[in-house]
């Protein structure tokens, strides 16, 4: 096609490596991980098989609209119970199992009072951030640097990465981080899509540029969490854990990406949370299946793990006829055993508990959530017929994540502070957080800090920000370089107001003798200003006001907490009325949507006209669904029939609901349109006829040409 610069296959990125593991590589997870473009076998619905580079997004498209995948079906596995089977030659879909214990299992059984045994699932969860991923490469072939703009999160272990795949030094490979409004955990890894992106600048000689529309990130973004538990625990007469153990399958998805097995790792290694159990031993079977690869999500392991976990705890009180609040004050580690040793690893760090008082958190939010008053008063909301219950759960959390992080700091000759960290910014506010912690330092106002993040040709290292990780590890490294930054600044004023530096402060920026208010001063900035090349106060030091600050951990914290829920149940929507719930919850997703496509247009700015104009025109249709869905709902509130086509059962009639959103969508899409805009009523026969030749057509066209240069696998 005429502009379009060029496309490619598996073949011809066949030098290319899978993307490597960033955290938690264990032993033969290798020939799992994921290309940038399949080969041999397609295995998930949104896996790219080929891309197309053109100097318009346009002509892009449109030379992607007419490619044809020729795919043979085979086999699919869909879930993590079924039997794993071959994954390439050699390989089961079952990647690698995950092994957590300690202690004699069997004989804490064989002594056990009682037994409870769960089953438990946790369903399959994403991140879906207002922006969705994208990324712009340039190579300058003038200082051979290749430069990403957009990877947040880790962008020196990207780096290192891409260097790695692409076969250059790493210090030819620029990363700059973009604002984002939001990490969750599945922003910020490195995605074919990013390798691409970089190699396509590489061989073209020019910029390339790639955003992922709204229908690409639920398909090709990161999933996590769905794994299926059998879980035991064995308890004494007085309800105490003896031990508890089980397995769990970890629903992987079709490859094994950046995040290796993090997250059955942590789910194994941090279910017992605040309890004291005598033994321990859990088995994470990772198995891969034709669904989207999972990497983390919002606290990944814990999530999954505390529901658990607190689950069985509910489970035992029941069986053993105690309070759940008094069968975890029996189990819960006293304040007295910190730090407490869990004898289990994760995340290349032993798990010792540094602090926490349980049983003191639990009674203070017994007290603040009034909890006896409260089950008194859900007791008698019962008797009068209400279904109505409440409920509570402790979890343990982790942060501080090592091995280090740096910090450059320096004060300009103005008496500003410039911060240059390896931590990025996901949108959790750290640029003010590490500001205050270098004002608190220096004595100044954290408006005079300016952090620098994400760029990774002004600081050689960095971890990047995962795992609750920033304030703890690059607020410390802050903290350290802000006094190094003091101790520096001190000295060179006890020279020039002729006093030793223990007898100097700095103060609103300035530095004063102490105990008098009448002394001399002199400013940051000045003092700057006498630090330059040449100065006689540098003696043997270094020019310019500027510090280095370094922390280095090889241990976690483990903060914990408690939540309280309330939860009623609207009698009106059991039975017939259950529609009306699910019309609510289809209200907050087409709202959803509709953000999406907003913030999808102002992304793609005014030059994107064709494609804004397709996202208004399906705009209007959600919002003409929306007003249908309001009318309905508000009936239903006022406790009248939800539509006026209700059956004799009481329940709406999905034709003639049907029907109805068929008319709506025809005024504009079907081919009975003037029929549909004079009578204003189409019929369903009619309806389903255009959905099959008109709507759906137009449906595929439209996501085709927005999905961008990427073909992906995708259902038909």
């Amino acid at each position: 096609m005429p502009m379009a610069a060029s496309s490619w296959t598996a073949a011809d990125v066949a030098d290319i490596p899978p993307i490597d593991f960033r955290l938690t590589r264990i032993e033969g997870l290798e020939p799992y991980r994921q290309p940038i473009l399949a080969r041999d076998r397609v295995r998930y619905v949104g896996e790219p098989v080929a891309v197309v580079f053109a100097t318009d997004p346009y002509i892009a498209e449109d030379a992607a609209d007419p490619v044809t995948v020729q795919i043979e079906d085979l086999p699919d596995v869909m879930t993590a119970a079924a039997a794993p089977v071959e994954f390439s030659a050699g390989q089961s879909s079952e990647a690698a199992v995950v092994r957590k214990g300690y202690g004699d299992v069997a004989s804490a059984f064989g002594a056990a009072h009682s037994v409870m045994t769960l089953e438990l699932k946790i369903g399959r969860h994403s991140g879906v951030p207002l922006e969705t991923r994208g990324g712009i490469a340039r190579y300058d072939p003038a200082r051979d640097v290749l430069e990403l703009y957009g990877a947040a999160k880790v962008p020196h272990w990207n780096r290192d990465a891409l260097a790695r795949m692409l076969g250059r030094p790493a210090s030819s490979v620029h990363l700059h981080e973009a604002h984002t409004g939001g990490g969750f955990g599945v922003r910020g890894e490195l995605y074919p899509e990013d390798v691409l992106v970089c190699l396509g600048a590489l061989r073209l000689h020019r910029p390339v540029k790639w955003i992922e529309d709204r229908r690409e990130h639920l398909i090709a973004t990161n999933h996590s969490r769905e794994q299926h538990y059998r879980v035991r625990a064995a308890v004494d007469g007085d309800g105490q854990l003896l031990a508890v153990d089980g397995e769990f399958l970890h629903d992987q998805g079709a490859y094994v990406r950046t995040h290796a097995v993090t997250v059955p790792d942590l789910a194994a290694t941090m279910l017992l949370g605040p309890y004291r159990v005598g033994a321990y031993g859990v088995a994470g079977r990772v198995r891969l299946t034709n669904k989207t690869p999972c990497g983390t999500y919002r606290a990944p392991g814990r999530f999954e793990s505390t529901f658990v976990r607190e689950r069985l705890m509910d489970a035992i009180g029941a069986q053993l006829g105690l309070d759940p609040v008094e069968i975890r004050r029996r189990n819960l580690i006293p304040s007295s055993a910190m730090p407490y040793a869990r004898h289990l690893d994760t995340l290349g760090t032993e798990m010792t508990y540094d602090s926490g008082d349980y049983a003191g958190l639990l009674d203070k939010a017994l007290a603040a959530a009034k909890w006896q008053a409260l089950r008194d008063d859900l007791k008698h909301r019962r008797a009068a017929g209400e279904t109505v219950g409440a409920g509570f759960a402790m979890f343990v959390e982790k942060s501080g994540l090592g091995p280090f992080d740096c910090v450059h700091a320096a004060i300009d000759t103005a008496g500003m502070v410039e911060i240059v960290t390896g931590a990025t910014s996901v949108g959790q506010g750290m640029e003010t957080v590490l500001a205050q912690i270098c004002a608190d330092e220096l004595g100044i106002d954290y408006r005079q800090v300016r952090v620098v993040h994400g760029q990774t040709d002004r600081i050689a290292f960095g971890m990047g920000t995962f795992a609750s990780r920033v304030t703890v590890m690059a607020g410390e490294a802050t903290r350290r370089a802000a006094a190094k930054l003091r101790a520096k600044a001190l000295t060179a004023a006890a020279q020039l107001l002729q006093s030793p530096p223990e007898a100097l402060e700095l103060v609103g920026g300035k530095i004063v003798r102490k105990h008098t208010t009448q002394s001399p001063s002199i400013g940051l900035g000045e003092i700057a200003s006498t630090l330059k090349p040449g100065s006689k106060l540098l003696g043997d030091g270094t020019p310019g006001l500027t510090a280095e600050g370094w922390f280095e951990s090889a241990h976690m914290n483990y903060p914990y907490g408690i939540h309280f829920a309330v939860v009623r149940i609207d009698s009106r929507y059991w039975g017939g009325g259950s529609r009306a719930l699910f019309r609510r919850l289809r209200h907050r997703q087409s709202r959803q949507s509709d953000a999406g496509r907003r913030s999808d247009r102002r992304r793609r700015g005014p030059g994107h006209r064709r494609r804004a104009v397709r996202g208004i025109s399906l705009q209007r249709a959600r919002r003409a669904d929306l007003r249908d869905f309001r009318r309905l709902y508000d009936t239903d509130r006022t406790g009248n029939s939800a539509d006026r086509h209700a059956d004799q059962r009481g329940r709406a009639d999905p034709t003639q609901f049907a029907r109805r959103q068929g008319r709506r969508r025809g005024r504009r899409q079907c081919g009975r349109r003037r029929d549909c805009r004079r009578r204003r009523r189409c019929s369903g026969k009619a309806w389903r006829r255009d959905r099959t030749s008109g709507h759906a057509a137009a449906a595929a066209r439209t996501l085709a040409r927005t999905k961008g240069a990427l073909i992906r696998a995708s259902l038909t």
